[in-house]
This record gives structure tokens, C-alpha cells and sequence, in this order.
């Protein structure tokens, strides 16, 4: 393999949207190798043997396993996480991707995320390891729902103030 080969993971179970994306990139960058996967065992697998710098990630793979993830990030910091998004991304699984694309996005946008990559050795994330503890999620789900300070305190039985 070259040494100025680039590895791109894809993983999204669509059929559509993974081999557009891959025939996308395929088309502009003749030194990218692009792989599917269709699990998250499979991802990782392919991480170990690939080492891929770009893994575009559909957030099912993500949600309801946050904290996993963050530990797949945090076992490969080198790698750049885009989510590929079809409607407006939940905001716990956006902020922990360093960039987000739309299905029906242009090109144009794809290519300048692998531009930016192949520039960026080590790419920041958009919110610490941390992010939020499971008490935190808990009152902001009851936020979201609509509920004031004082429902969402007397609910979980915490001090307003908390």
C-alpha cells in the first residue's frame, strides 16, 4: 500500500447511501480505499485492520451506545468521525462527531471534509470525553419533553437549584 493511501470507512446500512458515497469519493480521490461495514463489531474489526483516517458513521450505529463510542474514539484518536445524517441530528450524537453530512448534501462538501482530514493529523472533537453523566441526560430529556425547573426537580427529586 502507498504511503499516501488514504483508508475511509463507511458505515450506514442503506445500500443507496453507502455505495453513492463510496462511488463519490472513488470518483475525486484515486488514492482512497473505501470499505463497508454493516455493524459496529464490524467497524471495529475494520478499524484494527485498516486503520482508516475517515470512518462516515449513520448515527443508529451511535445511539443508545454513546458511551461505547466515545470509547472507540478514545482507543483511535487519529480518526476523523462524520456522521451522515438524513434529518436534523440529535444533538448528544452531533457533538461528539467531528463533522456531519447530509444526505443530500453536494459533493462538493465531501471532498472538503477528506481535503480538511488529509491537512489534520489529530482532529478536535467538538465536546470533551465526558460529556454529559447519565443524572445530566435524565434532566435533559425531561427538558426536552417541555417540563419547568421546578416539574423536572420535583420529578427526580433534586433541589431546583441543582
Amino acid at each position: 500500500m502507498k504511503n499516501n493511501t488514504q483508508n475511509i470507512i463507511i458505515a450506514d446500512p442503506s445500500l443507496i447511501i453507502s455505495e453513492g458515497l463510496s462511488a463519490i469519493v472513488s470518483k475525486q480521490f484515486h488514492d482512497v480505499i473505501v470499505f463497508r461495514v454493516l455493524t459496529m463489531q464490524e467497524l471495529q474489526h475494520r478499524i484494527l485492520l485498516d486503520k482508516p483516517e475517515i470512518v462516515f458513521i449513520n448515527p443508529i450505529y451511535i445511539q443508545n451506545k454513546i458511551k461505547e463510542f466515545q470509547q472507540i474514539q478514545k482507543e483511535n484518536p487519529g480518526i476523523v468521525w462524520i456522521g451522515i445524517f438524513s434529518t436534523l441530528p440529535d444533538a448528544a450524537i452531533s457533538n461528539i462527531l467531528h463533522q456531519s453530512i447530509y444526505i443530500n448534501d453536494l459533493p462538493e462538501k465531501i471532498f472538503n471534509i477528506i481535503k480538511q482530514s488529509k491537512n489534520n493529523t489529530s482532529p478536535e472533537t467538538n465536546l470533551s470525553a465526558d460529556i454529559l453523566s447519565d443524572r445530566e441526560i435524565d434532566v435533559l430529556r425531561l427538558l426536552v419533553t417541555g417540563l419547568s425547573n421546578k416539574e423536572i426537580a420535583d420529578k427526580l427529586n433534586i433541589s431546583i437549584n441543582t
